[in-house]
């Protein structure tokens, strides 16, 4: 086969693809645009009837009638006439529910009967949004409002096939457009790949004179551009695309790693319903990686009367790092479902384990970790060497406590039996704890100056009247104010606990 013959099939596969792909990525910006204008057309109809219906009600509430029950009948019945003649196409219509799923209104279903439809709970939950559900074997699409001075839902709903009607009438173009192109850069290519491959032959009939021992042949120099070039260029060009190849594949497959691990993280950290779950106490944290994957850690459990918090920090960050934080989460919540709960007990398996991972890693890394354990009785319980403990007391008064003398980094030494030590600390309602890594107090800014736990401690005591959470976000903000455009050099974690 010819090379020019090559070069156009190689190319003409290459075109397949690309318009494949043109195809692929049409469709998908196409479905998603009509996904996008339908989501805000809906919400737009939605919230116009919720409006209609609000000032329906400031009618009679303007009209001192709100409370008189055949008034709001009236007033209800004629806003749900005009509200059933609204339609959207041909399979979009409005229906409204009451607070237990009862129909208010409905084309087809009679008011009073019940909407059987699970989603229906899950809308009542979410008061206000989207969502998607099967009915009779056909999705549908809703979006949704509340009203809650009648505790109505008000729901616009649907079928995709509607929806996406247009999407087919727009792929055929996309399809037809990409025809067309495909056709005429092969036409374009066949010519001018001809006019390449005689310079070529040209090259080769030359080169084969040279391997035959005539060292007089030469190329006639027919065009002055870079073909010239390549004869000289070629193995060290060859060289440097392999090695690049090469280097883009490790990246890609480091990126790959690390996106993996960060999501593990991210999935073990205490989810929101976790922390709220705990009576006891109000807990709120927050961690947010130096680069795509971090070596802090923190975590939440409760078990069997007692609440365990754990906070750490695995020295640098990235993969190994990350990898590190993952087996303590692992090796905490296994030792705690094992029912050890003594901290001091709780460190010194913890710390076997992980200096047997880590030296199994053949890694130098380790970690400082601080335990605190709380019980229904009031009293805090903390073992482990981290940074300090702050201990803030009615009316924002802070105390900082030390805790070098509580422990011994996790994973330097076999056994650290003889380090672990711990102290007992009884707080009253409305007093509480508070935990960060030196990612906060050491983070700079442009003039290179630490955050510091002096001005953490400010923040802390000033927002102390507020909820555990507005309190890290106050911190949060307060370290973005302070580090500015700077990037973060380490990771950041704080953990808020209140007694309830």
């Amino acid at each position: 086969m010819k090379i020019q013959h090559k070069i156009n099939l190689f190319m003409f596969i290459i075109l397949m693809l690309l318009s494949a792909s043109i195809v692929a990525v049409g469709y998908m910006v196409i479905s998603s645009i009509v996904y996008n204008l339908s989501r805000e057309i809906f919400t737009q109809r939605v919230q116009h009837v919720k409006k209609e219906l609000q000032e329906t009600y400031d009618i009679l509430n303007s009209s001192g009638v709100s409370s008189i029950e055949g008034y709001v009948q009236i007033a209800q019945q004629e806003f749900l006439d005009k509200v059933s003649t609204y339609k959207q196409g041909e399979t979009g219509y409005f229906y409204i529910l009451d607070k237990a799923t009862n129909i208010v209104l409905h084309p087809h279903f009679q008011r009073g009967s019940t909407f059987e439809l699970p989603i229906a709970n899950t809308m009542l939950q979410q008061k206000e949004g989207e969502a998607e559900y099967i009915y009779q074997e056909e999705k549908f699409y809703c979006v949704f409002t509340y009203f809650p001075e009648w505790d109505w839902l008000i729901v616009l709903k649907i079928s995709e096939r509607e929806m996406f009607a247009e999407r087919k009438r727009y792929l055929i173009f996309v399809v037809t457009a990409s025809i067309i192109i495909t056709l005429i850069a092969l036409l374009l290519l066949h010519f001018y790949t001809r006019a390449i491959s005689q310079r070529i032959m040209m090259t080769l009939t030359c080169l084969k004179q040279i391997e035959q021992g005539n060292m007089k042949a030469r190329i006639t120099a027919i065009h002055d551009d870079e073909i010239g070039m390549i004869q000289a260029s070629i193995n060290s060009m060859v060289e440097m695309l392999a090695a690049n190849e090469k280097l883009k594949a490790e990246n890609v497959r480091m990126s790959a790693e690390l996106s993996v691990a960060h999501q593990l993280q991210q999935m073990l950290l205490p989810k929101e319903g976790e922390l709220t779950g705990i009576n006891e106490l109000e807990i709120s944290g927050f961690m947010h990686p130096a680069e795509e994957t971090g070596g802090d850690y923190y975590d939440v459990l409760e078990h069997d009367g007692h609440i365990i918090v754990g906070i750490g920090d695995v020295t640098g960050h990235g993969l190994e790092s990350s990898v590190v934080m993952i087996m303590v989460q692992t090796a905490v919540r296994t030792l705690l479902t094992s029912g050890i709960t003594d901290t001091e007990v709780f460190l010194r398996i913890l710390n076997r384990t992980i200096h047997d991972n880590i030296k199994r890693m053949n890694s130098d890394k380790n970690l400082t970790f601080l335990l605190l354990d709380y019980q229904q009785n009031g009293l805090f319980k903390f073992s482990g060497q981290h940074e300090e403990i702050l201990f803030i007391r009615d009316g924002g008064q802070i105390e900082r406590f030390d805790t070098i003398d509580l422990g011994f980094p996790i994973g330097i030494e076999t056994d650290i039996n003889s380090f672990i030590s711990h102290i007992k600390v009884e707080l009253q309602q409305g007093e509480g704890v508070v935990l960060y890594t030196d990612g906060i107090t050491e983070a700079r800014n442009k003039s290179k100056q630490q955050y510091s736990v002096e001005r953490l401690c400010a923040i802390i005591s000033a927002h102390w009247h507020q909820s555990a959470s507005a309190i890290t976000q106050a911190v949060i903000n307060d370290l973005k104010n302070h580090t500015g455009d700077c990037k973060l050099s380490d990771d950041i974690t704080l953990v808020v606990l209140k007694k309830n």
